[in-house]
């Protein structure tokens, strides 16, 4: 058998191709079986760069100045300590206060330890409220109708199964979780008599707020001691407008915030306006389209 160098019959089979390139086994595209990086998740940063949609002429003359602005991120560094929840009327000022500001347009970043109440203590009342203990509500406008933007689930309270009785059920310890967020200045009224005709104290006012970072549960000593805080600086929001939402319309505009004053005109439903001035949570003063007073429950948020 004659003997062929290796280089000699690497050569021939190039040759033999034309190009190498075209001597290369074609090679299948893979299927893509790999779940998308998961993008949302806290701390974490995906390491995949998103695909990049070809440029054309629309994409070069497309006008974004109307689209929204991206939400500024929520500050972490403590800038003023308030009071500890333990002292229901600062608690209340202080509360109160963020709702004044929210309403005029600024929005103030917070800190507080937020209770969801046990079982334990038989009250018909709401779920949460700024407070150190869930065993006991410590008097006060400290309710609160938690809307959570972080992203992140409230832990689960601890709960134990009570089989003493006829009918088993499952407990609730409730529990006190630090979370960051904001008061958006509305307040919604929540009626737990169910048609029972339960007392009038059965009806509560709601500071809503909005979680944006979930800390840990805390430890029954630190909750009690608890301080609310201010966070970062505060954001411009300028004031929200609202909209009427009246199923028997006109709303009656008066002259003063009561229901026995004056009317001096009315509103369509869906007609939107700007609250000049708040009296309590359930009065508005507006200048435009009238000049007057309206019922706060009767409009809605139009923003955000």
């Amino acid at each position: 058998m004659r003997y062929v160098p290796k280089l000699t019959l690497v050569a021939v089979l190039l040759a033999s191709c034309g190009m190498a390139s075209r001597c290369a086994p074609k090679q299948e595209r893979p299927a893509d079986n790999t779940a998308a990086p998961e993008r949302d998740s806290p701390g974490a940063a995906s390491t995949t760069e998103p695909p990049t949609a070809p440029t054309t002429a629309d994409d070069e003359t497309t006008d974004t100045r109307d689209e929204p602005a991206a939400p500024p991120p929520t500050p972490t560094e403590v800038r003023v300590l308030g009071p500890r929840v333990e002292s229901a009327g600062e608690i209340t000022a202080w509360i109160a206060e963020r709702i004044a500001r929210a309403r005029a347009g600024t929005r103030d970043f917070v800190r507080l330890p937020l209770a969801e109440k046990s079982d334990g203590w038989g009250c018909v009342c709401p779920r949460y409220y700024a407070g150190g203990s869930p065993d006991a509500h410590q008097g006060g406008e400290t309710w609160l109708r938690v809307v959570n933007e972080s992203g992140t689930p409230l832990p689960e309270a601890p709960t134990e199964m009570v089989r003493d009785v006829e009918d088993p059920y499952r407990r609730s310890f409730g529990q006190v979780v630090r979370v960051d967020g904001y008061f958006d200045g509305e307040v919604v009224r929540e009626d737990l008599r169910d048609g029972s005709g339960g007392p009038s104290d059965w009806i509560y006012d709601l500071n809503v707020f909005h979680v944006t970072r979930v800390h840990r549960r805390m430890n029954a000593d630190r909750a009690y001691d608890a301080r609310v805080a201010l966070l970062g600086d505060p954001v411009e929001t300028g004031v929200c407008e609202r909209v009427v939402r009246d199923d028997n319309p006109p709303l009656n505009v008066r002259a003063r915030p009561n229901t026995r004053a004056e009317v001096v005109g009315g509103l369509d439903d869906g007609a939107r306006i700007t609250p000049v001035e708040w009296r309590g949570h359930r009065w508005i003063r507006i200048e435009d389209p009238v000049s007057g007073w309206l019922w706060a429950d009767s409009t809605a948020r139009a923003c955000d």
